[in-house]
């Protein structure tokens, strides 16, 4: 993936040089150099339809990139791909969840529970660093290039419902770090709906801090009714209530 990134990046050197900006130009010198390119993979169990597979979906990550380039999303992608890398989190194998990560764009899958897991550890662990304003434009662009529409459709109700929350949390002092790290202790639907049945009382509770809009109660009636997708559903919840939370305590950190 990386070799991928750096043929994208010397080509938008060359032609940049070469006072050659157009889109349609670099696109096309983009599409070239793709059969000048090899590929050399080895798999462990000796799978070749899996191998074959990843193959030419190597070359589909030139229209991805080429995408997230002119949607000013590639820097974005690139943060995801440096903030995986630098995490730790298997003691046996310290690089296991960015094998994972980037196993799952070359096979072009959907990596939600990789962000899930990584946003709550983050959390946890008050590490630095895992907040992108753009995740959201990313993922959805990224669900959209590989088809996955009832996905995109869960991915969207989810930061509905999760950003006012991550902003109600982080108007709570201490105690509002316990309505993300709730989210994570879901097993079940019923604790899903029990989820939401506490913190309505909790905003009324703390009325003055709450700032939820029409949209999120309308959604709300949605996702509690929904037996099947409800853990997408609170995966991508927790993910945009930490963001939210992260961005919200940093600038207030800023004094703004």
């Amino acid at each position: 993936m990386l070799y991928l990134f750096e043929v994208f990046y010397q080509i938008e050197i060359s032609n940049s040089k070469k006072g050659r900006n157009s889109t349609k130009t670099i696109k096309q010198e983009i599409k070239e150099h793709i059969y000048k390119i090899s590929f050399v993979l080895f798999k462990e169990d000796g799978d070749f339809k899996t191998a074959l597979n990843e193959y030419g979906n190597g070359y589909k990550l030139f229209d991805l990139f080429y995408e997230l380039k002119e949607k000013e999303l590639f820097a974005s992608f690139l943060q995801l791909i440096i903030k995986f890398s630098m995490s730790k989190q298997h003691k046996d194998d310290p690089h296991l969840i960015m094998k994972k990560f980037v196993s799952l764009i070359l096979k072009l899958k959907i990596f939600r529970t990789e962000i899930y897991e990584i946003s709550v550890r983050t959390l946890r662990n008050q590490e630095s660093g895992f907040y992108d304003k753009n995740l959201f434009e990313l993922t959805k662009t990224y669900l959209e290039f590989i088809g996955e529409n009832r996905e995109m459709t869960i991915h969207a109700k989810g930061q509905i419902i999760g950003k006012p929350i991550g902003f109600f949390a982080s108007k709570l002092g201490n105690s509002g770090k316990d309505l993300l790290f709730n989210l994570r202790n879901i097993k079940r639907h019923s604790q899903f709906v029990e989820y939401f049945r506490d913190l309505h009382f909790r905003i009324l509770k703390d009325s003055d801090e709450a700032r939820f809009k029409q949209e999120f109660y309308i959604t709300l009636d949605e996702i509690i009714a929904d037996e099947v997708n409800w853990q997408t559903l609170r995966d991508y919840i927790s993910i945009y209530a930490i963001q939210n939370y992260r961005s919200t305590e940093y600038n207030r950190e800023k004094g703004e």
